[in-house]
């Protein structure tokens, strides 16, 4: 997904354990890469309801638009 002249990824595997059984699944991560195709932010074990905001906001801040 692109945000302005940054791009948002939303999607990782990672090895989850759950009442002693250990499976592969979706972690909730994000991370924005910045226009030069730079890793600019990394946000892991995020929480859906406030994230949306907070993931705008810092890419407002990222690209001077604060």
């Amino acid at each position: 997904m692109r945000v302005g002249r940054s791009r948002v990824n939303t999607a990782a595997m990672a090895s989850k354990k759950f009442m002693g059984k250990e499976y592969m699944g979706i972690t909730r991560s994000t991370f924005i890469i910045d226009p030069e195709g730079k890793l600019a932010k990394i946000y892991r074990k995020v929480k859906p309801e406030p994230h949306a905001q907070e993931v705008l906001q810092d890419i407002a801040e990222l690209s001077g638009n604060a």
